[in-house]
């Protein structure tokens, strides 16, 4: 089974609240969170 690939990255203080707050009220994990977003930003980065 191949490994998932693993980041780390800082947030700043707004950015760190908007992303507990989504985090929450999705009811999805951190990562989960993460690869939607850059899924959706990878469909509509020409917006």
């Amino acid at each position: 089974m191949k490994l998932p690939g693993r980041i780390t990255i800082a947030l700043d203080e707004g950015t760190s609240g908007l992303f507990q707050k989504l985090k929450d009220e999705m009811g999805i994990s951190q990562s989960e969170l993460m690869r939607e977003a850059l899924k959706f930003f990878g469909k509509h980065k020409m917006l």
